[in-house]
């Protein structure tokens, strides 16, 4: 199966970097990705998406800076094809949004707490813009994470909207429901949910940053932050083997994009981070 952990890199590549973008919230139209609570989303995403067609509910995290928005029927509830007990504790909250909710919170408290990192611009800021454009944004200022059945090649994506001019943009992150079709137990599940939630909310730090920066760095850096906050995870080892540019290739580029190599390009910002500071990758964030 071809597999691709993160869609970001795609969205960023057709909206923003083609010049496809662009729009303001006066234009009344949205040509990006749009939340799953919005009516036709599959059709603004070229199927990287789809709207929810059953009840929507969410759940907010105990420390406050995330919603997570899922739905308890159909193809995208949560865990749907994990075959164990959705709710092992039986108190009403799926266990898959309940470990969302943990990892959520734990990449923010290292990436933002720790690390010094910017937040995630705030969507709720701008709802006179949302409203306008007839966009959903989540109701408050709280973080809105989506969780739906993606699809088996795909563990997440995090969707930037334009809805004011700018670089500096506010966002959403879309993750799948069970990982199924590309991990086999529970636990190798969750560890691929600790790597996409380190991962896709660095992407929405990148984007407090400059949401047009090169992708290969977006994901390089990415996937470098999971390795700060998931450190026995090592979900990057995956890419290793199919990455040869600064082995063997030495003529390919560090920006070569091909799905691979900008993920396992994270032995470049390794390699800067141990040799100087983990602090130098902000630095270059800030340079942005």
């Amino acid at each position: 199966m071809d597999f691709r952990r993160c869609l970001t890199a795609e969205i960023i590549q057709s909206f923003y970097h083609s010049g496809n973008l662009g729009v303001t919230a006066e234009s009344g139209n949205a040509p990006f990705p749009t939340r799953p609570t919005v009516p036709g989303e599959a059709g603004r995403t070229g199927g990287f998406g789809h709207t929810y067609t059953t009840p929507v509910v969410y759940y907010d995290s105990p420390e406050g800076h995330f919603r997570i928005w899922y739905t308890n029927n159909g193809a995208d509830r949560p865990g749907v094809n994990l075959g164990v007990p959705s709710d092992s504790d039986n108190n009403g909250i799926p266990d898959w949004i309940e470990r969302c909710s943990e990892y959520f919170e734990q990449s923010y408290q290292t990436a933002v707490v720790s690390m010094g990192y910017r937040s995630p611009p705030e969507d709720f800021s701008f709802s006179a813009q949302y409203t306008s454009m007839g966009l959903d944004h989540g109701g408050d200022g709280r973080y809105d994470v989506y969780i739906q059945d993606v699809g088996a090649s795909i563990a997440g994506y995090t969707g930037p909207e334009q809805v004011v001019e700018g670089r500096i943009l506010p966002s959403y992150i879309v993750i799948d429901n069970d990982f199924s079709g590309v991990k086999n137990t529970v636990p190798e599940a969750l560890e691929l949910l600790q790597a996409t939630t380190a991962h896709e909310l660095f992407h929405a730090i990148q984007f407090a940053y400059d949401v047009n920066e090169d992708i290969y760095w977006l994901e390089q850096s990415a996937v470098w932050m999971e390795e700060q906050v998931f450190d026995d995870v090592n979900d990057h080892y995956n890419y290793l083997s199919t990455f040869t540019g600064f082995l063997s290739e030495s003529w390919l580029s560090l920006d070569t994009r091909n799905g691979q190599h900008e993920f396992a390009g994270v032995l470049w910002p390794l390699y800067l981070s141990e040799k100087y500071d983990p602090g130098i990758i902000r630095s270059i964030w800030e340079l942005a």
